[in-house]
């Protein structure tokens, strides 16, 4: 990897597309830092589907969450 693969902190200001761009090119380094010395058989391994799933619970807290703006129940 190059100086200008590394990471670079996050937005500090900025719309939200800047922060998901921002969090979008630190997560494909991070994925190109695990996988730098794959080899290409490696890297066309298929994995079965996981049994892991989300609770209803779950996915409507998170609902909930984003459509408050990312808020607690204790800061509104």
């Amino acid at each position: 990897m190059t100086n200008s693969d590394y990471w670079r902190e996050p937005l500090l200001g900025g719309a939200a597309a800047e922060h998901l761009v921002g969090a979008l090119g630190r997560l494909r380094t991070t994925f190109r830092w695990k996988a730098d010395d794959f080899e290409a058989a490696r890297l066309q391994t298929r994995v079965g589907a996981s049994s892991l799933t989300l609770s209803r619970e779950a996915v409507t807290f998170v609902e909930t969450r984003s459509s408050r703006g990312g808020q607690r129940d204790e800061d509104q």
